[in-house]
């Protein structure tokens, strides 16, 4: 494991990475204001849920008495006969995991929100406007999601990835749960390995010039 400082200076390419090639590829689906407040109030939400004991300190303001209600949400729901409280506050859950792996010719990096090595499953977390386990689907597949699965999925050798979103309008939770080898990791390795195409044009291209 490496500090977080450490990992975000790595040269490995990572999921944000692969994202940055589908918006200058494919343009940008991602159109929402106030960018610096959702993430801080998703850095808050992850924190509580996965590490709940260390300190937060928000460069703005931020709801957290939202987050502490999702968060509360959360560790109650039973998914797949799972309490999740059983799951993430488990000895064999590990946070914030680092995975280092060569995928298709090219040096990757991930840092899984969650890694349960016992089963081999990747734990995601995620904070939504929707409402509604269709509309959360929704959401998630219009970010993308599915690569985000597919590389993770191959980058750890894991077997299942799931994907919870906690709603910030009526804090229902939503699984979403892909697994290896699946039709949703199908077509997100597609997707992953064509990015990690266009990255390697892209930057072939930059070192001829």
């Amino acid at each position: 494991m490496t500090d977080k400082i450490d990992y975000y200076q790595r040269a490995e390419i990572s999921n944000s990475d692969l994202t940055w090639v589908e918006q200058q590829v494919y343009g940008s689906k991602f159109k929402a204001k106030n960018l610096e407040a959702i993430f801080a109030f998703g850095s808050l939400f992850h924190q509580l849920v996965l590490e709940p004991d260390k300190p937060f300190v928000s460069p703005i303001p931020i709801d957290e008495d939202k987050a502490k209600r999702m968060c509360d949400s959360l560790l109650k729901a039973k998914i797949a006969g799972y309490y999740m409280h059983e799951i993430v506050r488990s000895e064999g859950f590990r946070p914030e995991w680092e995975f280092y792996r060569t995928l298709e010719g090219v040096k990757c990096r991930g840092k899984l929100d969650g890694w349960y090595k016992g089963i081999k499953l990747i734990y995601e977390l995620k904070s939504t406007s929707a409402t509604t386990q269709a509309g959360f689907i929704e959401a998630i597949n219009g970010f993308s999601i599915d690569k985000q699965n597919a590389f993770y999925l191959d980058l750890a050798k894991a077997e299942i990835c799931l994907t919870v979103g906690v709603s910030k309008v009526n804090y229902k939770v939503f699984p979403y749960l892909v697994l290896k080898e699946d039709s949703t990791y199908k077509r997100g390795k597609e997707k992953y390995q064509n990015l990690m195409w266009h990255y390697k044009a892209i930057f072939k291209t930059l070192l001829d010039n």
